[in-house]
């Protein structure tokens, strides 16, 4: 960023540093879903999801269009109602469960903005899982 006053020009760069949350479900009945938060930034670049079993992850800008998209089924198109609050819906179910994402950015919509950023978990093992472990990475853009 640069900008200028009166005779002079200063200058101040920000570093972009990668960084990861790793946010962990706890026990999930086949089908069940977790419903929480993780903190991120207020506003940041998603580099990849990965998690340790098979897995639909959503991450939402706000816990509205969080609880409104709840009823949705797994692995179904989202609904306009929520696009514009949807930051990624990903279903993990072939091994590795690993997604890298390009052009991915997202923001918390709460007022006042905060790091918060609200997730949502569904099990696709057919089984019980103790602790999905859910990995994020991105790049704040906004701490």
């Amino acid at each position: 960023t640069s900008g200028s006053s009166g005779g002079g020009t200063s200058t101040t760069t920000n570093t972009l540093v990668a960084s990861s949350a790793t946010p962990v479900t706890g026990l999930l009945i086949a089908g069940g879903v977790f419903t929480g938060t993780v903190q991120l930034a207020k506003s940041f670049q998603l580099l990849s999801i990965s998690a340790s079993a098979p897995c639909e992850v959503r991450l939402y800008g706000s816990a509205a269009a969080q609880a409104f998209d709840a009823a949705r089924p797994l692995d179904a198109p989202v609904p306009p109602e929520v696009t514009s609050n949807l930051i990624v819906d990903v279903v993990l179910d072939t091994l590795p469960y690993f997604w890298p994402l390009q052009n991915i950015t997202g923001v918390n919509q709460d007022v006042p903005q905060s790091k918060t950023l609200y997730m949502s978990v569904f099990n696709l093992a057919g089984m019980p899982v103790t602790n999905i472990i859910v990995t994020l990475n991105y790049v704040a853009l906004e701490s």
